[in-house]
Parts: C-alpha cells; structure tokens; sequence
C-alpha cells in the first residue's frame, strides 16, 4: 500500500503533512526485505520465523501461507509492529483525505479552469477595453492639447483684448476729459458770445435810435426845405408876375427877361431833379449806413449852395436890372424885400 503512493499521487497535488511525509519517508526506507537488527533477529524455531515480511514489514491478512501475527508475541517486535500498524492506518486516513483533496482539486481545477477561460476571455475583453480606452484616451489627450493650444490662444486673445480694453479706456477717459474741456470751452465761448450779442444788440439799438432820430430830423429838414421850397415857388410866381408886369412896363428889357426866364427854368429843372434826388435819398437813407447820412449832409451843403447860388444870380440879375431900367427900382425893391422877409 506504501507502494502505491507515488504512483497514485496527482502530479499537482499538494504534499502530505510533515509528520505523515515523515513517516512515509522512514517507511519507504525500510521497504523491501526488512532487515532484522541483531537485536530483533527471531530465533529460527520461534513462531515469529514463520511471517513472510512484507514491503512495509506488516503481514497481510489475506496472506495464504501464515497465521496472523498476534500482538506481543514478543518485546520489540510486537511494538514495532503495533507502531507500524498505527502508522499504517494513520498513513491510510491521510490516503482517504489526499484522495478526498486530489478529488476536490481536480473538482477545483476543472472549476478553475472554466473560470482561467472566463478570466481569459475577460483578460481579452479587458485587453481590448484597455486597448480602446488607451486609444481614447490617446485622442482625448489630442484633445486636450489641442483644447489646451486653443486655451492658450484663448487667453493671449483675451490677454489682447484686455490690453485693447484698457487702451480703449483710457483713450475713452482723454475723449472725455476733451469733451468736457470742449463742453467748457464751448460754454465759456457761448457766454461770451451772447455777452458780444447783447453788447451788439444794445449797440445796433443805440446805432438804430440815432438813425432814426437822424432820419427824423432829415425829414424835417426836408419838410423846411419843401416849405422853403413852395415859397421860394411863390415868389418865383411872385417875381414871374413882376417879370409879366416889368415886361410890360420896360420893353427893352427882353434880353434881361428872357435871361431870367432861362435861369428860372434851369433853376425848376435843377430844383426839381434836386427834390426827387433828395427824396430819393432821404428814402435810402433810413436804411442806409453812416456814409449815406454823410453824402446827405454833402447834398444838403450842395442845396445850400445851389440855393446861395441862385440867389446870388436873382440879386445879380436885379442888380444888372436896376442898373438898365431905373424906374423899375421900386418893384424891384418891393421884390427885394419880400425876399428879405423870407430870408428872415
């Protein structure tokens, strides 16, 4: 039965406790012929020369061809044998629990087996999986550092912009202050301006006033001139009577009146134009600037001397009559001094 063991044994199965291997060990070294000690050799007429020894020095019970040994037959012998049978039949309940565990793990290896080729199949999906997961996570690293390259363009952008957004600030912060400093100026500028216009207003009303006040007193003037003017026609109607009746009295005095007839008709002609130039003027001359009020004193000077003139030519023309027909003194001297009246 010793013998057996290393046949029986499973190439994977587990070695045998310590104590048992041990004793399985001492045991296979005296297998075979037991050798007898000089001690423990039997005497050749004792019983105990009649046992067959066997591999592992117990004596079968089946065997044929002896009685079984019978426990203390002798001292040692029967110890030694009591101890190899307990050993036996302890080395056969390790037998029985090695089968038992030979049997459960080749339970066990069949079990595991089936799970190797679960573990296997789940080591190939893993592998696949990890394969997949690696290449995903090779392209979410691609990613990422292209996510990364536009993050970084991203912030320069916004770094840019931020420098952009503060120079726009402060050039947003000089326009304005500028505009303000314009508003000011402006302000400042349009003060002054209606100070300037009111100044000018005043001004153009004090200038207007004196104008008006100028061309009121115009038109008086040329209401005295018109005045003077119709008296001078009267007297003129006056002396053209006197003329008449002269004429009649002093019949060589033809010359003298034609003469005045002429200096008369050049002095309408003249007085006339006059006038309406006058009047004209005087009617420009509310709307006209401070030259036309001066040109308006000149054409009044001019009246005047045109009047002096005329007059200078009717004393003249009395004298040069006085002269040539002395009985006309009279009326001349009645002429002269309705003259001299109106000059008064």
């Amino acid at each position: 039965m010793t013998g057996n063991w290393p046949e029986d044994s499973p190439p994977a199965s587990p070695s045998p406790p310590g104590n048992h291997y041990n004793m399985t060990t001492a045991l296979r070294k005296v297998s075979g012929p037991t050798q007898p000690s000089p001690q423990a050799t039997p005497n050749a007429n004792s019983p105990s020369a009649t046992l067959s020894p066997l591999s592992n020095g117990l004596s079968s019970p089946n065997a044929p061809w002896g009685p079984p040994v019978t426990i203390g037959a002798s001292g040692k012998s029967g110890k030694f044998i009591e101890r190899l049978q307990n050993e036996n039949a302890s080395l056969r309940r390790d037998y029985n629990v090695e089968r038992s565990a030979k049997e459960e793990a080749q339970k066990s290896l069949s079990t595991t087996k089936g799970i190797e080729a679960k573990f296997r199949a789940e080591n190939e999906r893993l592998e696949m999986l990890h394969t997949t997961n690696t290449r995903a996570i090779e392209r979410k690293n691609r990613k990422i550092d292209e996510l990364k390259a536009a993050l970084d363009a991203e912030v320069t952008r916004r770094q840019a912009a931020e420098v952009r957004e503060q120079q726009m600030a402060t050039e947003l912060d000089n326009t304005h202050a500028e505009k303000n400093q314009a508003v000011s100026e402006a302000h400042t500028r349009e003060i002054r301006e209606k100070a300037n216009a009111d100044a000018l207003k005043d001004g153009l009303h004090r200038m207007q006033t004196r104008y008006e006040r100028q061309v009121h007193n115009m038109t008086k003037d040329l209401g005295a001139i018109t005045k003077r003017e119709q008296e001078n026609r009267k007297r003129i109607m006056a002396l053209e009577v006197s003329t008449d009746q002269g004429r009649r009295e002093i019949n060589n005095s033809d010359e003298i009146v034609h003469k005045m007839g002429s200096l008369l008709n050049t002095y309408k002609a003249e007085h006339e134009t006059m006038v309406e130039r006058l009047s004209k003027e005087a009617e420009d001359f509310r709307n006209a600037t401070h030259e036309r009020v001066q040109n308006g004193e000149r054409l009044v000077r001019e009246m005047q001397e045109t009047k002096d003139k005329m007059n200078w030519t009717m004393n003249l023309d009395r004298l040069q009559k006085e002269s040539n027909n002395p009985t006309s003194h009279g009326i001349t001297k009645s002429s002269s001094k309705s003259k001299g009246k109106s000059k008064r």
